[in-house]
């Protein structure tokens, strides 16, 4: 997994970076990829589809992350060390230092760098986001908070094997800027201890997502704070919220991801994951609330003795 320090500069480089469109980086990608498709570039097949991408959606972004997963290797099933830190949830990131950050990147650079610590008790997350419009999210609709702009999206689950299907436990927990105020809402997918009542689903004219439970999670303490180029979020989860109880050796699934939203806040506009590479799409509202623990990480808790 490539570790790269994003400085405040870096931060504003990239934002300016996202916020112009570059109508040629798709025919670039479709040309340079991996090797294996570079070797099968001149196939009639792949270059009449080449052509007709490219006509499609020849300033897309979101197309060009999809035409990145033809020829990439996937980073799912890599290992992320979550370490035991006492932190302070304020924005600053002051408790961070010596902590491993991992950067989540898209096409165009650098996306945001990511950590994760813990303190037996409490899980806590903190991120920086180079966003060139940053903290804008309509959140008109908890259950929608997705579709609505920028947002932290932490996915986690029990660790078993296999793990293509979901299963009882996985959660996802958004994490939403707001006016005066920040928010955590906790997706289930399978929840076998919640009301039938209150079962959410999400459709589009093709298919739908069932999730078990919709819940905002006032326990979580959140905060996110404007920064040169972009954003910092910091979040304080206490893992008995999750179902989770701290135990030496302790491994989870999970995934942590950045959305985008336009530039004027209204919807999501862009994906982009630690680990899952085909996680993209923002014109499908079951493909982006459903959990895919087949494409997350390790997370390996670990203890100061370690």
């Amino acid at each position: 997994m490539r570790q790269e320090r994003i400085s405040e500069q870096k931060l504003a480089k990239h934002a300016k970076a996202h916020a112009a469109s570059t109508p040629h980086r798709l025919n670039v990608i479709l040309n340079s990829t991996s090797s294996q498709f570079r070797r099968r570039r001149n196939d009639p097949t792949l270059r009449d589809l080449r052509v007709l991408l490219f006509k499609l959606f020849s300033a897309s972004a979101q197309a060009a992350g999809l035409l990145v997963m033809l020829g990439a290797a996937a980073s799912f099933g890599a290992e992320l060390v979550v370490p035991e830190r006492p932190i302070v949830a304020d924005g600053a990131l002051a408790d961070w230092r010596g902590v491993t950050f991992h950067t989540i990147s898209n096409v165009a650079g650098p996306v945001a760098e990511v950590a994760l610590a813990h303190d037996r008790h409490t899980l806590y997350l903190a991120a920086k986001v180079c966003d060139a419009s940053p903290l804008l999210n309509r959140a008109s609709d908890p259950l929608n908070y997705f579709k609505e702009g920028d947002a932290i999206d932490l996915r986690l689950g029990p660790w078993r094997e296999p793990h293509n299907a979901v299963g009882a436990g996985d959660l996802r927990l958004l994490l939403v800027p707001g006016t005066g105020t920040a928010y955590a809402v906790l997706y289930r997918q399978i929840d076998p201890n919640a009301d039938p009542e209150g079962r959410v689903a999400f459709r589009s004219p093709v298919r739908s997502v069932t999730f078990d439970s919709v819940q905002e999670c006032q326990e979580v303490k959140v905060v996110f704070k404007p920064a040169p180029g972009g954003y910092l979020c910091e979040a304080a989860i206490p893992l008995v919220r999750l179902g989770f109880e701290w135990k030496l050796g302790l491994r989870w699934l999970g995934d942590i991801g950045i959305l985008q939203s336009n530039d004027g806040g209204m919807i999501t506009a862009g994906r982009c994951y630690l680990f899952d590479p085909f996680a993209v799409c923002v014109t499908d509202v079951p493909t982006e609330a459903e959990l895919n623990p087949a494409r997350w990480g390790e997370l390996v808790l670990k203890s100061e003795a370690q």
